[in-house]
């Protein structure tokens, strides 16, 4: 994706962009394209046609929500196009993002979301992730696997590592106490 321009100011349902001489059918019409930005679900791009024969605006088409979307403009076909920043993220690409972004305004909404980012990114640096098979043990026998038989599930039951939980519990709050204080020191930039 070559991108022509980023559309610094990012179009609200307010004031959106209008495409003329759009594509319905056999006919032509206008196309409005904008960014819905909501508090604690982040950003959706939105598309809407206008019915050619009625002259009433159809049901808008919304993409699924990103943390973050801003609008541009493609280089080779000049079509309103977008790109977000997932709610899951690596510092690269949340810095890729925003250099792809430029000198877009964004929203108080979509600052609140970079925050948030921000802060989670900071919070896992050096976190650590380990994968663990569940382990179960036969109810007669003692024997512990790791894979039980489905025609046998009621003959074993689930062996509990007080420990491990008790470690994971601690890092788990660890962590979002991590974030709560990056949240509240965020100066704007990793």
């Amino acid at each position: 994706m070559e991108i022509k321009k980023i559309i610094e100011i990012q179009p609200t349902e307010e004031n959106p962009i209008v495409v003329k001489n759009y594509p319905y059918g056999r006919l032509r019409t206008l196309m409005r394209y904008w960014v819905e930005s909501v508090r604690k679900k982040g950003d959706r791009f939105c598309a809407q046609t206008l019915n050619p024969k009625t002259q009433l605006w159809n049901k808008p088409k919304k993409t699924t929500y990103s943390a973050v979307i801003v609008v541009y403009e493609e280089a080779e076909t000049g079509y309103t196009r977008h790109f977000g920043l997932g709610f899951s993220t690596s510092a690269e690409s949340y810095k890729k993002f925003v250099e792809m972004a430029g000198n877009v305004k964004f929203n108080t909404i979509q600052e609140e979301q970079m925050k948030i980012l921000r802060s989670y990114i900071k919070a896992y640096e050096g976190v650590t992730w380990e994968i663990r098979k569940e382990q179960f043990r036969h109810k007669e026998t003692g024997e512990i696997v790791t894979e039980i038989p489905l025609m046998q599930l009621n003959e074993y039951e689930k062996v509990t590592d007080e420990e491990h939980d008790e470690r994971e519990s601690k890092t788990q709050d660890n962590i979002n106490k991590s974030v709560a204080m990056e949240y509240h020191n965020d100066q704007g930039s990793l």
